[in-house]
């Protein structure tokens, strides 16, 4: 990418606020184990939170993330991101602060502040994750978009690995509750990076601006349009079931290995388990846009079908393979696969979704993400305990097949409808791309 000195600013930005984001999420799963360790929170004279009450956590964070997704997006659609997004940075810092804080108390509070956090914490981090695809929108070409998407998504394979490679370990050597302060101190830093070096629109967004058909198709955006685009749906259905394998994996994987293999949380081979999963992470999210440019661009519905079809395969075989690392290697695989379908599905909103509407959308996908996230955790558990993890993991892999059929569904709009940001010299060529003008509905 040739980016201008003010797009590197931008990129960094959200590069950055999106690796502390994805930091907080990795450090509130791996510090669950701490939290329903007896001896560990009795060493820092803390009560010890029961599997249940540690599932309200997760339970309130979904919530929370779910109600301010359903506004978010067309909020910043609507009124812009200069306000929004460094408003829900700071929710997010003060969230972290709070559970933090929450940790001090010695005495039942703690099963009431904790969750309480993780409740302010899901608003901050819904507002960074919808208000995000409407930045890249404005301040980069259509061409550039999808990398620079991709590099920024990436941040969740490299959040994984810090958080199990330097947070992890300084969670047992120190505790929770500082790991905390350092995340909300570090956020209120990229809330001054994202208000100095972020600006409100790019000269071409200024131009299309002054044009009153920009103007109206601003104001005129609704909270329902992006749930009436059949795109956006197809594409919240596509996320829904890949979602439900990637947080599926993230879920069990240590449990199945622990009971399979007796590996622990403490243990050197539950880091490397981990610290691989986010590897495979990072490469399928940054390289993903890249492959699909290289040898499938406009084929993206191929692609997706064809990696989710190899990464099912490889999940069965993993969970068959009776070795810890033979079976951890081939699952590192088969989330690499579905990891670049996951690339794929996030690079379509640019191409087949009006930009007046992009966060909306985004906001749509977002949601069909955390409800597969959410239903993969009942569904696994009941079959495991029904018949195993071997039915479970083999019922988990019909799900990223079927999430490589449903692109299919998606309709291609009848002419381009983001074109790249507008020409030096030809201020009226941006007009129609920056007000969503398509024949797609």
């Amino acid at each position: 990418m040739n980016l201008t000195k003010t797009q590197k600013g931008v990129f960094a930005t959200l590069f950055s606020v999106g690796l502390l984001a994805n930091i907080e999420k990795g450090l509130a799963g791996a510090i669950g184990p701490f939290l329903t360790d007896p001896a560990y929170m009795s060493n820092l004279g803390l009560e010890t939170f029961t599997k249940t009450q540690f599932g309200l956590i997760t339970t309130l964070f979904y919530l929370s993330f779910i109600v301010m997704t359903f506004v978010a997006g067309w909020f910043v659609d609507r009124y812009g991101y200069r306000i929004f997004i460094p408003v829900a940075l700071l929710i997010l810092a003060a969230g972290a602060a709070f559970f933090g804080f929450a940790g001090f108390s010695s005495t039942s509070m703690i099963f009431i502040l904790v969750p309480l956090a993780r409740l302010i914490i899901g608003f901050g981090q819904a507002g960074y994750t919808n208000g995000t695809p409407p930045v890249i929108a404005k301040m980069f070409a259509a061409e550039e978009r999808g990398a620079v998407q991709s590099k920024v998504v990436s941040t969740a394979g490299i959040g994984t690995i810090l958080v199990y490679l330097v947070f992890a370990p300084l969670v047992v050597a120190r505790d929770f509750r500082w790991m905390y302060f350092l995340l909300a101190v570090l956020l209120v830093v990229a809330t001054l990076m994202f208000i100095k070096l972020v600006p409100s629109e790019s000269p071409a967004d200024k131009a299309a601006a002054a044009d009153k058909a920009a103007a109206k198709a601003k104001n005129d955006v609704s909270i329902l349009d992006a749930w009436k685009n059949r795109n956006s749906l197809v594409l919240g259905l596509c996320l829904l079931l890949n979602n439900a394998v990637g947080v599926g994996l993230l879920t069990w994987l240590a449990t199945m290995y622990s009971e399979q293999f007796g590996i622990t949380p403490t243990g050197w081979e539950y880091m490397v388990v981990m610290v691989g999963y986010g590897l495979s992470l990072w490469i399928a999210t940054s390289t993903g846009a890249t492959v699909v440019k290289r040898w499938f661009e406009n084929n993206e519905k191929v692609f997706m079908l064809l990696m989710s079809s190899i990464g099912a395969v490889l999940m069965v075989i993993a969970v068959i393979i009776p070795n810890l690392w033979g079976s951890a290697v081939m699952m590192w695989l088969a989330n690499l696969f579905i990891m670049w379908s996951f690339s794929a599905i996030l690079m379509l909103p640019y191409r087949l979704i009006p930009l007046k509407i992009i966060g909306s959308a985004f906001a749509v996908i977002n949601i069909g993400a955390f409800v597969g996230g959410m239903a993969q955790g009942a569904l696994v558990g009941a079959v495991v305990d029904a018949a195993g993890y071997v039915v479970a993991f083999i019922v988990l892999a019909v799900m990223p097949v079927a999430g490589g059929l449903a692109p299919f569904l998606l309709k291609e709009p009848a002419r381009p409808i983001n074109e790249p940001t507008t020409p030096p010299g030809n201020p009226e060529a941006g007009v129609e791309a920056a007000t969503g003008t398509t024949d797609e509905k």
